[in-house]
């Protein structure tokens, strides 16, 4: 029998569930992938978050080992911390 290009009705609710079945994976799949970008994107914010804290940490941390140098500077009275920071070479 020569192919006609056309197919059988059961050939043609085959190949249509096997489309669905295909169109359900890749729902299924595009609906793991989007739960995975939003955790990724929790962790991301999270993880800037504790950057910006920490980065303000040191920056108040600097800040006062500036003041407390000025202070020994300024009275001529050279700190324990200090001798540490000098001989750590800091």
């Amino acid at each position: 029998m020569p192919y006609s290009g056309l197919s059988t009705s059961g050939e043609a609710e085959r190949d249509a569930e096997s489309l669905l079945e295909e169109v359900l994976k890749l729902k299924s799949l595009l609906s793991t992938k989007r739960e995975q970008i939003a955790t990724l994107r929790t962790v991301l914010k999270a993880n800037k978050q504790v950057d910006h804290s920490t980065h303000w940490l040191h920056c108040a941390v600097t800040f006062f080992l500036i003041i407390l140098h000025c202070f020994s500077v300024v009275t001529g009275y050279l700190h324990k911390w200090e001798i540490g920071l000098i001989q750590l070479d800091l």
